[in-house]
């Protein structure tokens, strides 16, 4: 064995990459735990009304286990979007010991009848009660659709001077609209939006009929509307 210099220098590579594994390894080990490399700074890009910066640090400092090189951004991003107004958050490594934050705020469509806010995606969370905003009411699981159909039709009032304040899909899947000078629209069940856009085009001859004064409109007749007055 002693003679065969091909595998002595077979052995000796060996052990040399050996010790150069062990090496790096043990460097490696110590910048992972060393103090240089502990998190100095968080900043927090983006703009939030509803969620103040030190609320956002907090949250990610709350849960450090770990440096600059190791520390788990999943797991920091997860624990930022359990925040009731964050749609999403973005964290990013900045060399050498900084965690940037970006936030995507939620943007609210509405007020949910349960309780809380629906957001543009017509996603539920909690947020105050918005007096500004109307109200959306509808079975549990029916929110996106609602928020879909209200993002529709909300628009087509407002030449008229007029905005949704509630839009209510019922038990019995019938939708209905109340406006803010009062007037509730019955839509019916089949084709809400064809049906509620149908009637802003009659709108102009229905008022000069039976002047501005409307309690309600049931739509819900194939060959007309029903109109009663205040």
């Amino acid at each position: 064995m002693w003679h065969n210099y091909r595998l002595l220098n077979r052995i000796s590579f060996f052990l040399v990459l050996t010790s150069i594994c062990y090496f790096l390894f043990s460097v490696f080990s110590m910048a992972l735990n060393s103090s240089i490399f502990d998190i100095s700074t968080i900043r927090v890009s983006g703009q939030s009304q509803h969620i103040s910066n030190k609320e956002l640090i907090s949250i990610v400092r709350g849960g450090f286990r770990g440096t600059f090189l190791n520390l788990d951004l999943a797991d920091a991003r997860s624990r930022v979007e359990t925040l009731a107004w964050v749609e999403n958050a973005d964290l990013k490594r900045v060399w050498p010991n900084m965690i940037d934050i970006f936030v995507t705020e939620r943007k609210p469509l509405a007020n949910w009848s349960g309780g809380g806010l629906v957001d543009e995606s017509g996603i539920t969370f909690d947020g105050e009660y918005d007096k500004s905003l109307a109200i959306l009411d509808g079975p549990e699981g029916t929110n996106e659709m609602i928020a879909s159909v209200y993002s529709r039709i909300a628009p087509l009032v407002q030449n008229f001077g007029e905005r949704v304040i509630r839009l209510e899909f019922s038990d019995r899947r019938s939708w209905s609209v109340q406006l803010s000078g009062g007037t509730l629209i019955q839509l019916g069940r089949e084709e809400p939006e064809a049906r509620f856009h149908s009637f802003l085009q009659d709108l102009p001859f229905i008022l000069e009929k039976v002047g501005s004064d409307i309690s309600s409109v049931d739509l819900r007749y194939s060959d007309g509307y029903a109109v009663r007055k205040k």
